[in-house]
């Protein structure tokens, strides 16, 4: 499938278990940058120092996904507690929004914690405070992969938002060995974060705060919003010797006609002197898809605009021509006001491996990955074989890795090759 050959253990590093940051820095913008440059130099710097790195008329794409609380304890008929940790929702919607604004009952995929839950138990919780809501979830169904449970609460016409952040705790990752506190209900969240879906935090956006994003831009210095709601796949190591063997999960993204435009308009009048950077490995796989799922419209000549939209994990590798990227964005567009389109969603299950090449981005705020992660395989495709002096380098200088770690801001070594 691929003229770039790679095992597995190419992208395997010693991580140990102290340098994986259990608890945020005491402030956001605090956080150690480690900035590798265009010209292939790396230095050390506070995530505070970020925009003197970029030169005005630049754009960064940012992931507004929020996180939902969407680990959930109930008590079992015995009294023996039980834990339902939220994926993505069935009904009454697939669209988290839509789920979060309507009453009883919902229907979720879920993982289950808790001995002898079989399909039919009945599990209970309620909290009183001035909501005084009691909650019932029906195991429906289990399998190898996932459950699926029905959340049903009365008085029945709250709405699920309402019972989630009453009810509902902070979906740490599996790595942070320890129980969510009060302090992460918020650090482990974006402060721009404004669209409710995702059950893992964009992370590089964690390091963001209002100075900041004022200090960028005062620097003329612009924001495009893009939604991917994150899954817990993405904490999935690649367990196949062949990383192309490896089956990519897939996520939900929402853009709106405003933002396309933006990002439109952007590409159309960039100077070699501007860049486009994107806030996260998801901001990528989000304007990375956009673009494929462009370009099979193009190739199919589809005149008509139908949602939602969805792109598989090898579909770039099809394509007989590239297109480039201001041409198929200003395609989906025209599409979109063709149809008076305000947003576009769907799903991506896009796989960035070794031989991608970055349609859109010259550079990337990311923190740093778990080994053997398809994570690691995107940073790849930015730095090359450098990935690994960038890595050992942050590992020798004492950077905290993983979600609640360090930052970096990594020059895309292949744009305008």
């Amino acid at each position: 499938m691929s003229t770039i050959e790679f095992n597995i253990d190419y992208f395997d590093y010693p991580l140990e278990k102290h340098q994986i940051a259990q608890f945020p820095a005491n402030e956001r913008d605090r956080s150690k940058l480690l900035v590798f440059s265009q010209d292939r130099k790396i230095f050390h710097r506070l995530f505070l120092d970020l925009p003197e790195f970029l030169p005005s008329g630049s754009l960064l794409v940012r992931n507004i996904s929020k996180v939902l609380q969407a680990r959930l304890y109930f008590q079992k008929a015995t009294g023996a507690q039980a834990q339902i940790f939220l994926l993505e929702p069935i009904s009454p919607s697939t669209d988290p929004q839509i789920v979060l604004q309507s009453g009883s009952p919902s229907t979720w995929k879920a993982l289950l914690k808790g001995g002898r839950l079989r399909v039919g138990s009945v599990l209970y919780s309620s909290f009183e405070e001035s909501l005084n809501i009691n909650v019932e979830a029906n195991i429906v169904a289990r399998n190898k992969d996932h459950s699926v449970v029905e959340i049903s609460w009365s008085p029945p016409e709250r709405m699920f938002y309402e019972v989630l952040e009453n009810l509902g705790r902070t979906p740490l990752p599996p790595y942070i060995k320890r129980a969510d506190l009060a302090l992460d209900k918020t650090r482990y969240q974006t402060i721009y974060a404004s669209t409710p879906g995702s059950v893992a935090a964009p992370t590089a956006g964690l390091h963001f705060t209002a100075q900041i994003i004022d200090d960028l831009q005062r620097k003329g210095i612009g924001f495009a919003d893009v939604v991917l709601h994150i899954g817990t796949g993405t904490f999935k190591p690649i367990s196949t010797e062949d990383i192309f063997e490896h089956k990519m999960h897939y996520e939900q993204f929402q853009v709106t006609k405003e933002n396309i435009l933006k990002i439109l308009n952007f590409l159309k009048k960039k100077t070699k002197d501007e860049f486009l950077v994107a806030v996260g490995t998801t901001s990528v796989r989000t304007l990375e898809s956009l673009h494929w799922i462009s370009q099979r419209l193009i190739e199919d000549d589809i005149k008509n605009l139908n949602l939602p939209l969805n792109l598989g994990q090898y579909e770039w590798m099809e394509f007989k021509r590239q297109i480039k990227p201001a041409e198929s964005i200003e395609y989906l567009l025209e599409l979109m006001e063709k149809k008076n389109l305000n947003s576009i969603y769907g799903t991506t299950n896009l796989y960035i491996t070794p031989n991608y090449k970055i349609n859109f981005f010259d550079a990337i705020i990311t923190n740093f990955h778990q080994p053997r992660s398809t994570l690691l395989l995107l940073i790849y495709t930015f730095v090359g074989d450098y990935w690994r002096s960038i890595y050992n380098e942050a590992l020798e200088k004492g950077y905290r890795f993983l979600s609640y770690g360090d930052s970096s801001l990594l020059w895309n070594i292949n744009r305008n090759q």
